[in-house]
């Protein structure tokens, strides 16, 4: 049992991690939007109706004038598809419980549901003698139409956005029509807050303290989020797009039984699909059109639809509801488009004598910067990306942007990154527009930060893109502070260099599994801070940059690669190392030297053998050294002897050897005189790459100690420099 305790915990916490890494989506709903915004209103103007309903305008607004209709088009399209009687005159849009209960519903015509809400007068029975006159009933509250302001109920709910920020560094609204949600990713947000119930919690309860209400649920997409969103309760006052029908006997397994719902709805990572099964089919976020196709072939609920042959759906549904079945069944990726911060962070320098020359923009960027990061750290944000606007008048501005590689909210690296930026774009403008002048054709916007040299600037505004939620930088509960700081360190650097070298210049280098030198490596960009999902993927990245694997048998693992691959001859026979040779030393742990299966096994390994398996500087373009191989000392042609390829030719015989040290390799306006020759390396591509490789490599030493990769291509017999151990 002790043994097993430690393994299983591994187990536990890797698993953990795993779920930490599932993306999350919230998706808060507030039910019958349009009323609670007019409720809303309502109260803030100091009315306090209950019975209020919302219908079309009068005069289709929008086509007598679209400039000034309240109405969006969209939106009373989708209501028009919903509601026969929207297409033809007034309707009803959204009705309040107190006039749902009086028989007005959503879709009835606008007269008729006038008709329905004046309360009828009953006439009063004479009083007999002596009996007590019965209690009259209550009469009903008249219920109050107002127009419908979608474009009003669209800005009202980006408004609400700002409530749930704290919440999730991504905020977006519902691309659908007529909009009632907003989407929150709160990936990796959760534990903050103790949990995905205790977040549902707080935000239910901040919503409620607003005066709306609302209902969250969590899933691993923003389809199956907003499906259980949309999911209807029974007798809940709905607007047309989810049908309660059915759905108390068939309720969703697992999720109904939860303490807080019908208002906290939470799937379970990557049970999503399960829970799906039993959803009506208009949780899908599906056009109407399709809806009723659907349910004309008996598919009432989501989980049909799921099992339906997805290659088939293209011949009876809309592209629209093949990329929604699709989105449900998580083969596409779907992202939420953020709102900007309707207060953003921003700090601005105007004075009474403007500002002229690099050095006082510097001193006004460090100033900004000082106001910037007390503005974060106040609001608890993080900076991913400045926006420096430079005003030189006449209604001309200049504009600086620069992003850091971490979010972060210091002062000094703010400042660090900005004027680093600046005083980059301004010396390469400077110089730009001399070598345009020289050459006597201007280069069209070379000059824009130049102007910032010479003309006054008279305002200076600095605007950053800010995060709510900061990247977690330890992930174990008894780690180690260095890895925490040398994290902190790269990437403080990384963003002084991104903003004096520009974000395209600043890359970092990864392998691929190609043969080919030139071809194994690939530069890459660091992710941008402000997308969504970046810092998880920024923070695994500056993790593998800065913990190298340490492990005892990695040098040892890769000194036992290197050897096999430098031993290998022309026949394919691989030398056979009976011990891991450390890369430092040559030699194994037990201090004894390689054994080679061959013919060459009793000749000692040469110097060139102990060193790096490839050179620190290697050329993009190889460079052709083949003169220096077709005539030696003597003035003969160099030829391998007859019956042996040319590195069998280099490495057998003494008279090989002798002439190959008196070569000399001239390149890059220098001269080598070879005097070591390494053991024969062979690098080929297979038969389906398109520029085939056929080389043996060699490490070469002159005299003076200097080192050079160099190979012959086998193809053509050419011998090329491509590379220089430094």
């Amino acid at each position: 049992m002790l043994e097993n305790g430690p393994s299983k915990r591994t187990a536990r916490q890797a698993a953990e991690s795993e779920v930490m890494t599932v993306q999350r989506i919230l998706c808060l709903r507030l039910p019958n939007w349009p009323i609670q915004a007019l409720r809303r209103r309502l109260r803030q103007s100091g009315q306090d109706q209950t019975a209020v309903a919302l219908h079309t305008p009068v005069k289709d607004a929008p086509q007598i004038a679209p400039a000034k209709s309240t109405v969006n088009l969209d939106d009373l399209q989708f209501l028009r598809d919903i509601y026969p009687a929207a297409r033809s005159g007034p309707a009803i849009v959204a009705v309040s419980t107190d006039a749902f209960t009086q028989g007005v519903r959503p879709g009835l015509p606008l007269a008729e549901a006038r008709s329905l809400a004046v309360p009828v007068q009953q006439t009063r029975p004479k009083p007999s003698q002596g009996k007590r006159p019965a209690q009259a009933p209550e009469a009903a509250a008249a219920v109050l139409f107002y127009e419908w302001n979608s474009n009003q109920d669209r800005q009202e709910l980006t408004e609400l956005s700002d409530l749930a920020r704290r919440f999730a560094p991504i905020v977006g609204l519902d691309e659908m029509p007529m909009p009632d949600s907003l989407l929150l990713d709160i990936t990796g947000c959760a534990p903050l807050f103790g949990g995905e119930p205790a977040l549902g919690r707080e935000l239910i309860r901040d919503l409620r303290l607003s005066g709306y209400s609302g209902i969250a649920a969590f899933a691993d997409s923003i389809a199956a989020a907003w499906a259980f969103a949309h999911w209807e309760v029974p007798q809940t006052p709905h607007r047309g797009r989810g049908s309660p029908a059915g759905l108390a006997a068939t309720p969703v397994a697992g999720m109904a039984g939860q303490p807080d719902f019908p208002w906290l709805r939470i799937s379970l990572p990557d049970q999503q699909l399960q829970d799906l099964q039993n959803l009506p089919l208009t949780a899908c976020r599906m056009p109407v059109a399709d809806l009723q196709i659907l349910q004309h072939l008996g598919i009432s609920s989501i989980g049909q639809l799921l099992k339906l042959p997805v290659p088939d759906l293209p011949s009876r549904l809309s592209a629209q509801a093949v990329l929604r079945t699709q989105q449900l069944h998580g083969v596409r990726p779907e992202a939420i488009n953020p709102i900007p911060e309707l207060s953003p962070i921003r700090s601005e320098w105007c004075a009474e004598y403007p500002a002229q020359g690099l050095r006082d923009l510097q001193w006004i960027l460090a100033g900004l910067s000082q106001s910037i990061s007390e503005q974060l750290i106040q609001r608890k944000r993080l900076c991913s990306t400045i926006e420096c606007v430079f005003d030189i008048g006449e209604g001309k501005t200049v504009t600086l942007t620069s992003g850091l590689v971490r979010p972060e909210a210091s002062a000094e690296l703010l400042t660090d990154v900005t004027s680093l930026r600046l005083e980059f774009l301004v010396i390469r403008s400077i110089r730009n527009r001399r070598t345009s002048d020289e050459a006597g054709k201007p280069e069209e916007g070379a000059s824009d930060f130049a102007v910032l040299e010479n003309i006054p600037v008279h305002r200076v505004t600095m605007t950053v893109n800010s995060l709510g939620i900061p990247p977690s930088r330890q992930r174990d509960l008894f780690g180690d502070d260095e890895r925490v700081s040398w994290t902190d360190e790269l990437s403080t650097l990384l963003s002084r260099l991104s903003g004096r070298l520009g974000e395209e210049n600043v890359r970092y280098i990864t392998e691929r599994p190609d043969p080919r030198p030139e071809m194994s490596t690939v530069s890459q960009k660091f992710p941008d801070a402000a997308q969504p999902g970046s810092s998880l993927a920024t923070e695994k990245l500056l993790a593998a940059l800065t913990q190298p694997d340490r492990s005892p048998s990695g040098d040892a693992q890769l000194a036992e690669t290197s050897a096999r691959s430098r031993v290998k001859t022309s026949r394919g026979s691989t030398a056979k190392v009976s011990q891991a040779m450390q890369r430092s030393a040559g030699q194994t742990s037990h201090g004894q030297s390689i054994e080679i299966a061959s013919k060459f096994k009793k000749k000692p390994v040469p110097p060139t053998e102990t060193g790096p398996p490839r050179p620190i500087r290697l050329f993009a373009e190889p460079i052709d050294i083949s003169a220096a191989f077709h005539q030696n000392s003597a003035g003969r042609q160099f030829q391998p002897p007859a019956g042996q390829s040319t590195h069998e030719g280099l490495a057998a015989g003494t008279d090989n050897r002798s002439r190959l040290q008196r070569i000399n390799i001239r390149a890059l306006g220098q001269t080598w005189s070879i005097e070591h020759w390494s053991l024969p390396e062979r690098i080929q591509t297979g038969w389906w790459t398109d520029s085939p490789c056929h080389r043996d490599y060699f490490q070469v030493t002159d005299t003076s100690g200097g080192r050079l990769w160099i190979f012959q291509d086998l193809q053509s017999s050419k011998w090329y420099l491509h590379g220089i151990f430094d």
